[in-house]
């Protein structure tokens, strides 16, 4: 059996609060949403380095074109995932994973 995910709920509000990572300022759309870099139903918990906040657009945009595209569009994106030590989803693009 599936261990039951653990729900960081203080921390999923919090990411909330912060703007879009991607939009420039002005430009933000709200509310954020936080996106799971490596989604729930693959095991991704509620943790900081797995949260990015992104405006409804930009959540849109990664989970249609894929890591790669999205990040040549949108640097910030790969500046964060650096940032937050997720070398899994470098590799994975470097590689040609979308």
């Amino acid at each position: 059996m599936k261990p039951k995910r653990k729900i960081d709920q203080d921390l999923f509000e919090f990411v909330k609060t912060i703007p879009c990572i991607c939009c420039k300022p002005g430009d933000q759309n709200t509310p954020t949403d936080p996106h799971h870099v490596t989604t729930r139903k693959a095991g991704g918990a509620d943790e900081a380095k797995n949260l990015m906040p992104l405006c409804r657009t930009h959540h849109i945009q990664v989970h249609k074109e894929g890591w790669r595209k999205f990040c040549d569009k949108n640097p910030t994106a790969k500046r964060w995932l650096i940032q937050a030590n997720r070398q899994d989803i470098i590799l994975k693009m470097k590689r040609g994973a979308p």
